[in-house]
């Protein structure tokens, strides 16, 4: 992956934890670089300099790392989709963008062809309905129903889905390809699929 997609990757996840928490946000952009299995300092720091150059962030440096907010143009640019098409690959499939390793996230080959994965079969990936993925859920829900973009029968059909996957997650036996499926249709409404994004890595792990 070349450093300016990666910057527009990471640029989105910052984008998409201020959806979350609030504008004001201050981000360790290390901290959610490593996420992505990026754990170079010296790269961290690169990309730090060049989105704030372009006015998309502010950053400031710690020992630990840059510690940034995205700021009205950043958002702005997400928004639009970036320059490299990165961030519409990442909307559409958040998924093959992560590959989890016992229970490590790291990047696996070509981000864009890559799958969810395990070395070894005793890795559980999906995880117990957490807070989080409960508040995410209300959001997502809450949001569609204020969506006007969007006809009546798609908000009813995407808050069945919805519904569809609280009873996946809360089920003892859980189907993985189901939820994916369910994430995926999900995901294809703009209104919400930063927080969609967001549930992928919380789910799968």
């Amino acid at each position: 992956m070349k450093n300016i997609e990666l910057a527009e990757l990471l640029l989105t996840r910052i984008y998409d934890i201020a959806e979350n928490e609030g504008h004001g946000s201050i981000i360790d952009l290390m901290e959610e670089s490593q996420k992505f299995g990026i754990k170079d300092r010296g790269k961290v720091d690169n990309i730090a300099e060049y989105l704030a150059s372009q006015g998309l962030i502010n950053a400031d440096y710690s020992s630990m790392g840059p510690l940034v907010n995205i700021t009205g143009t950043g958002a702005v640019f997400v928004e639009n989709g970036g320059n490299t098409g990165i961030i519409t690959k990442y909307r559409h499939e958040p998924q093959s963008f992560i590959v989890n390793i016992n229970r490590s996230i790291n990047i696996h080959g070509d981000m864009t062809k890559s799958n969810l994965s395990t070395n070894s079969s005793n890795v559980t990936q999906i995880v117990e309905n957490t807070s989080e993925v409960t508040a995410l859920l209300k959001k997502i829900s809450e949001t569609l129903e204020m969506d006007s973009s969007q006809t009546k029968e798609i908000i009813e059909d995407a808050l069945k889905d919805i519904e569809s996957l609280k009873v996946q997650l809360n089920k003892n036996e859980k189907n993985k390809t189901v939820i994916e499926s369910l994430l995926g249709m999900l995901s294809n409404i703009s209104s919400i699929s930063s927080f969609v994004a967001q549930l992928w890595p919380l789910i799968f792990t």
